[in-house]
């Protein structure tokens, strides 16, 4: 018992050490798995979105079969160009930029959407300010119902619409002016009090087919900026409303996004799960000679494998294994962490990886380094 006593001291203390490294090592790797997300985030320039054209009577081919955005573990802005060709009609001369439709991005199962705009303000609805009436009285006798429209230069945003009652006027001369339908509109936009517009949103999803000099050949670039979204695979339709294609009604897109969690599950998770997988192997083998091993057989066996020559390069060849298994299972899925349970099987796998690895360093005969 006595030496007992310090071996166990001398083993606590190793783990202690150990066990210290590690949370360094793993904080440090949290620090990375940061920068290599605030680098995968940067935006990429997208087409102005002020396309007034229209696809009315145009023809279009060349149309790939799908367009593909992969997004990985990124949030940032993120554009996909594809080039086709577009025929007008004798005497109709193509528009130098043509808005594409997009339909709203779904997973297969619907639970989760990319909507194509989010709100940037407040929601705003129309109001009257103190209840009043949106009804203004007009000189000429006659009855008229306009609509009040804001003016470009006016202050409000939105469209409102005023009823404008016009009754004749005691007290109008015979030489009185009629008021014209634009005043009264006016008038009738003034007894409504002031109105409060819409709210600005910000477009996510957008698409714009832009042509290539004075050819006939246009690129079209589909723009998403993400916000939010959860793994997976996500598919809509670009449209093309009047125009003809060549083949098909639409053309389809599909866009991957992977868990945010990818580069952490190697950088945090990389050596803590080489050590678990060290660490079964290291029971494994004890139980070969003591069927029910103490926690201090466990903690000496483990020490004496780190600090030996083959306890290194098991060290080693663990970490190689963790960082295969994340390369094929994680890093290689564009829709890796969808859903969340794979991503539990991702680490079960790199830890079995890790414990495969490292068996056969460990089962040659011990040098000490």
């Amino acid at each position: 018992m006595a030496d007992t006593a310090p071996d166990i001291k001398k083993d606590l203390i190793t783990v202690g050490i150990a066990a210290l490294i590690v949370i360094v090592i793993s904080g440090l790797g949290a620090w990375a798995g940061a920068a290599l997300i605030g680098a995968a985030d940067k935006n990429s320039s997208c087409a102005p979105r002020t396309a007034q054209g229209s696809w009315n009577g145009l023809q279009v081919s060349g149309l790939p079969d799908s367009l593909q955005l992969p997004f990985g573990y990124a949030r940032g802005t993120r554009a996909v160009q594809n080039v086709i060709t577009v025929t007008a009609p004798t005497g109709v001369t193509l528009p130098a930029s043509i808005p594409v439709f997009v339909e709203p991005l779904v997973t297969s199962d619907g639970s989760q959407t990319i909507p194509l705009t989010a709100p940037t303000s407040p929601s705003a609805t129309p109001t009257a300010r103190g209840g009043a009436s949106a009804t203004g009285t007009a000189t000429p006798s006659a009855s008229a119902s306009a609509s009040a429209t804001p003016t470009p230069d006016s202050s409000v945003s939105g469209t409102g619409t005023a009823k404008v009652s016009a009754s004749p006027s005691s007290s109008a001369g015979a030489g009185a002016a009629p008021t014209s339908g634009r005043a009264a509109s006016a008038t009738g936009a003034a007894n409504s009090g002031t109105t409060e517009g819409t709210p600005e949103t910000n477009q996510l999803v957008s698409a714009t087919a832009t042509r290539i000099a004075s050819s006939s050949i246009y690129q079209i670039e589909l723009c998403i900026t993400p916000s939010n979204v959860a793994a997976g695979s996500y598919s809509g339709q670009l449209l093309f409303p009047g125009a003809t294609l060549a083949s098909g009604t639409s053309l389809p897109v599909t866009v991957t996004f992977q868990s945010r969690v990818v580069p952490f599950a190697l950088t945090v998770g990389g050596l803590p799960l080489a050590l678990c997988g060290m660490l079964y192997t290291t029971i494994i083998l004890i139980r070969r000679s003591t069927p029910t091993p103490g926690m201090g057989n466990v903690i000496g066996a483990l020490r004496q494998e780190l600090w030996s020559l083959n306890g290194l390069v098991a060290l080693l060849l663990s970490v190689g294994a963790v960082f295969t298994a994340w390369y094929a299972q994680c890093f290689r899925d564009p829709t890796w962490g969808s859903p969340w349970p794979a991503i539990l099987i991702t680490f079960g796998t790199m830890t079995a990886a890790a414990a495969g690895a490292s068996t056969v360093p460990i089962v040659l005969p011990k040098s000490s380094s």
